[in-house]
């Protein structure tokens, strides 16, 4: 029998049928994409988390950190880069008191424990930018591409290490394993530097932008991570967005007295927690970091 071809009426269905399966389709690809993102960033804190505390076995039982300040929240860098990991690391310590959080973590990468992908989330709607240990065959003291210093090849939030004056007594791996270390990064909310939500969590946007302000990944302090859906998850539920009384969110300023600083290690009267994450992010204005 001779064969007749398709009508158009009949292509027209066809395409139809094609397109309704595609609209039902996508929504499914879709979340099993950040499904599988959201476990590659929690192997990511896991494995940050397990580099901390290999650090620390071999320096006295503390994790990274280049000042004894604490009062500054200097992002600006140091210097240029240098032709080794020892003297990048060196620079870090002898600049005492303009540290960040984040320069304390590239001693990891200094160290050759991580790379700089590992800080980095394939949820994170900002572009990333490369961070590189090494430019041309000079080490850089920052997570930058050589040439900007820039916070923009981070994904994730770190507790911030330090009291008014001294290195909290939480900052070292003689803790347990309810002391969260990192985080998907912190939500802007408000003023102040950092600024971040208020104490008690309130709906989907006290969550990290990250993963759809579904919860967020958090890094602890034994190496392992789970996704919390919001982020009162730390000792009595301390917000880790926020902090109290002279916390990060209330204030504006690191804390800077013992009823502020976690209990664990020494410092802080029993319970009173206060471990906050930086960077932060507005996750209403181009993903900015500060």
């Amino acid at each position: 029998m001779k064969r007749r071809g398709f009508t158009l009426i009949e292509l027209l269905v066809v395409v139809a049928i094609i397109a309704l399966l595609i609209a039902i389709l996508l929504p499914s690809l879709g979340k099993a994409r950040e499904l599988s993102n959201r476990s590659v960033c929690a192997a990511n804190l896991r494995g940050t988390a397990q580099s901390l505390n290999v650090y620390a076995a071999d320096n006295s039982d503390a994790y990274p950190i280049i000042s004894k300040g604490g009062g500054s929240y200097d992002l600006t860098g140091l210097g240029n880069p240098k032709t080794t990991s020892d003297l990048a690391i060196n620079e870090m310590y002898a600049n005492a008191g303009t540290g960040s959080v984040s320069q304390n973590m590239w001693i990891l990468v200094l160290a050759g424990q991580v790379a700089p992908k590992q800080f980095q989330c394939k949820s994170d709607p900002r572009t990333l930018a490369s961070g590189s240990a090494t430019i041309n065959n000079q080490y850089v003291p920052w997570f930058n591409d050589g040439t900007v210093k820039s916070l923009d090849s981070l994904s994730y939030s770190f507790a911030w290490p330090w009291t008014a004056s001294s290195i909290g007594g939480w900052w070292r791996n003689a803790t347990d394993a309810s002391l969260p270390l990192m985080s998907d990064m912190a939500p802007k909310n408000g003023s102040g530097n950092p600024a971040a939500k208020n104490n008690q969590w309130q709906d989907r946007l006290s969550n990290s932008f990250t993963h759809q302000r579904d919860g967020q990944n958090v890094g602890y302090g034994d190496a392992h991570a789970e996704f919390a859906r919001n982020p009162a998850i730390g000792q009595s539920n301390d917000n880790i967005w926020c902090g109290t009384g002279n916390g990060p969110g209330n204030g504006g300023t690191p804390p800077t007295n013992s009823t502020t600083t976690p209990n664990i290690g020494g410092g802080g009267a029993p319970g009173a927690w206060d471990i906050v994450m930086v960077p932060i992010a507005d996750g209403t204005n181009g993903y900015t970091r500060q």
